[in-house]
């Protein structure tokens, strides 16, 4: 069977993604970009195995922003570059961690080896997605101001005034598709964005001023793309927010921090992931998935079980 590319977003906490790669190291290479605000440093101390990649070409970050598309983009193009063959590249945070054996994942994906898994909903159906790229956002530092909180002021309000009077011209025969800005693509569908937005630099300047680029930047391209139908696809609006399209194996819950207390939840939780886990508040959780969970003779994946499609 065909090994997983973990691509990594980190930002912060080196201890906990040390933690993360080795939790993840089952029949995986993981690819990880540290955003290059950030002193690499401590991350490179952290005992982890040679199928772990910090990749060279970092961006320097911005919340919300397109540099956080970029940075993915990145680490397509080394996962990619690699000459590995991989079943699917997944993407994830620097704040996760499994909550059910990797090998489930890893057997999941492979015998779904030509599935998306990506959904999305029609942005253009509510005003709460309408307003965050049909407008112009200012995201980034400006070089001439830093980062400062005069910059974040006069970007910040240079976008509420505009917003106000002005609309940016939209991608030509698309429609915009919101999702979770995580996924499991396969390197073919991969291949297919990063031709894409190699060719197409209208696209690219219309993502670089919206806003949450990263949660309908990737899920645009695969709605109009020959991947489509071999993805979890649009779904049905219910409403604006995560519940109706965070991807299949992630964990959903608004707390921000998780902690033992949250243990039996992630336990009986049929996905693999959760987010947000942190160096010394979650250590106690994460000693017990490790223990309880991820170190366990791992019964056969169930898939309407796993929501892994």
């Amino acid at each position: 069977m065909k090994d997983i590319a973990f691509l990594i977003l980190a930002h912060t906490d080196p201890v906990h993604l040390g933690r993360l790669c080795r939790a993840l190291d089952h029949h995986a290479r993981i690819f990880v970009h540290l955003d290059a605000k950030t002193d690499i440093r401590p991350f490179l101390a952290q005992p982890i195995s040679k199928n772990v990649v910090f990749i060279a070409d970092r961006v320097r970050v911005s919340w919300a922003a397109y540099s956080q598309v970029e940075a993915t983009l990145r680490l397509m193009r080394e996962a990619l570059a690699s000459g590995h063959d991989f079943t699917h590249l997944v993407l994830l945070s620097g704040q996760d961690y499994p909550i059910k054996p990797l090998s489930q994942l890893h057997a999941c994906l492979n015998d779904h080896a030509d599935h998306e898994l990506i959904k999305f909903v029609d942005a253009s159906v509510s005003p709460a997605y309408r307003v965050f790229y049909e407008h112009y956002w200012f995201l980034e530092a400006t070089s001439w101001l830093r980062p400062t909180l005069l910059d974040r002021s006069v970007r910040h309000g240079f976008g509420r005034v505009l917003r106000q009077f002005v609309r940016k011209p939209q991608p030509a025969g698309m429609t915009c598709a919101w999702g979770s800005a995580y996924w499991a693509l396969t390197p073919a569908c991969a291949q297919y964005i990063l031709d894409f937005s190699e060719s197409n630099p209208m696209f690219i300047r219309w993502a670089r001023s919206s806003f949450a680029v990263d949660e309908h930047f990737f899920h645009t391209i695969v709605a109009h793309s020959p991947f489509l139908a071999s993805s979890d696809g649009f779904q049905p609006y219910v409403g604006a927010g995560p519940q109706t399209w965070r991807l299949g194996c992630m964990h959903i819950n608004r707390r921000r921090i998780h902690t033992e207390p949250d243990f039996e939840e992630l336990r009986d939780s049929d996905k693999f992931f959760v987010r947000k886990i942190m160096s010394r508040q979650s250590d106690r959780l994460v000693e017990r998935l490790n223990a309880e969970i991820l170190c366990a003779n791992p019964s056969p994946p169930i898939l309407a079980q796993t929501g892994c499609i």
